[in-house]
């Protein structure tokens, strides 16, 4: 399953010239700790 499918929301923003922060929350725990859990 592909992260945008499992995820609620998908942010990103930039926290300085050389950074990027990505939030990503779930509706559920089971797709959070699968996301987590997933390395591809």
């Amino acid at each position: 399953m592909k992260l945008v499918d499992s995820a609620r929301v998908i942010c990103c923003k930039n926290a300085g010239p050389t950074k990027l922060t990505i939030d990503i929350l779930f509706d559920e725990d089971a797709a959070s700790k699968s996301a987590c859990a997933s390395k591809t």
